[in-house]
């Protein structure tokens, strides 16, 4: 999602949001490529890692494997919503021109095997937006531009019960 769709997203907020991310892909740091903002509490910036598998040229890029895997872990552990960059491999990642999944395995593994997070979005694969769950996770991949770069994906609206333990 290009900076100019976050702030169209972030214009459209839902009539019972309390949570609005907004995504800057072209942020040249990435400890401040995400903005939040609690509807109560105004803006705030939660720890997160923000990498993908290279792609291209673009920006957060590092190869596959160990370098990834290292930035991976610096997510900590007992979080409930994970925003990364790019999607794990075999969520909401199918790339019909290349015909093959795109998601990053290391990710998938820190995903599913340790943070267990209930909710994890990310975009970065435009042909993938939607939703998906594994039965742990909710998957969002939330585009809002398509393939052709063109804003056209409405936002997803997600609802997250509160834990039964809070």
């Amino acid at each position: 999602m290009a900076f100019a769709q976050s702030h169209i997203m972030a214009a459209r907020r839902h009539q019972h949001s309390r949570l609005i991310i907004e995504v800057d892909e072209y942020s040249s740091n990435p400890t401040q490529a995400f903005t939040f903002y609690n509807i109560n509490q105004g803006r705030f910036q939660p720890p997160h890692v923000q990498m993908q598998p290279w792609f291209y040229g673009w920006g957060f890029n590092l190869p596959r494997g160990q370098a990834l895997l290292e930035k991976w872990n610096l997510i900590p552990d007992g979080i409930d919503i994970l925003i990364t960059h790019g999607p794990p491999l075999g969520f909401l990642d199918w790339v019909p021109k290349k015909m093959q999944r795109v998601g990053c395995v290391e990710l998938l593994n820190t995903v599913q095997r340790r943070i267990q997070p209930r909710l994890h979005v990310f975009g970065h694969i435009h042909e993938g937006y939607g939703v998906m769950a594994d039965g742990t996770t909710t998957y969002v991949n939330a585009s809002v531009c398509t393939v052709n770069y063109q804003p056209l994906n409405p936002p997803i609206v997600i609802d997250l019960p509160t834990p039964r333990n809070t």
